[in-house]
């Protein structure tokens, strides 16, 4: 789904990263097999990697309760490497468990934050993978993709439920 160089990064107070360019499912499951949530949730130890190893991105999905509970938090970070680079827009897959400090702190620090809801239907095989091809990596370059969409004529489907119906 996603164009060029991926970067799975977990969070807790200290970052972990997997590069998985290109990677099937199969491996990037055996890649991060031991990786475990242990509490003490720093979101932006994550963003904070990237931006001392000098690392651009077009776009940050963050999949979590929301509990930036440790320095450094996110909506600081976010702002530094706003500073340093550009403004990405970031998405954010909330699960069941903290208290989503994050979509506070970044409301308070006015930066946008999608917000993706996943505490009450859950996450399966289908939920998430349909979420993350709405990601773009402009705010607008979705809504612009469906205005430029062609509509159809009246014609071209009532030929088509013709052909249809006639085989």
């Amino acid at each position: 789904m996603v164009k060029g160089k991926v970067v799975l990064t977990f969070f807790d107070t200290q970052p972990q990263t997997v590069d998985v360019t290109g990677a099937t499912l199969d491996v990037i499951r055996k890649a991060t097999q031991y990786i475990t949530a242990n509490g003490g949730t720093s979101i932006g130890c994550g963003l904070q990697r990237m931006l001392d190893s000098n690392i651009e991105v077009d776009g940050i999905a963050i999949v979590s309760d929301g509990g930036d509970n440790t320095a450094p938090y996110y909506h600081e970070v976010y702002k530094r490497y706003s500073d340093a680079f550009k403004q990405v827009p970031t998405y954010f897959y909330q699960l069941v468990g903290d208290q989503p400090h994050l979509i506070d702190f970044m409301a308070r620090a006015g930066f946008d934050l999608q917000v993706f809801d996943l505490q009450r239907s859950g996450v399966d095989l289908y939920s998430l993978p349909n979420l993350v091809s709405t990601m773009r990596t402009n705010r607008y370059s979705l809504a612009d993709e469906v205005m430029e969409t062609k509509l159809l004529k009246l014609g071209d489907v009532y030929k088509a439920s013709i052909k249809a119906v006639a085989a």
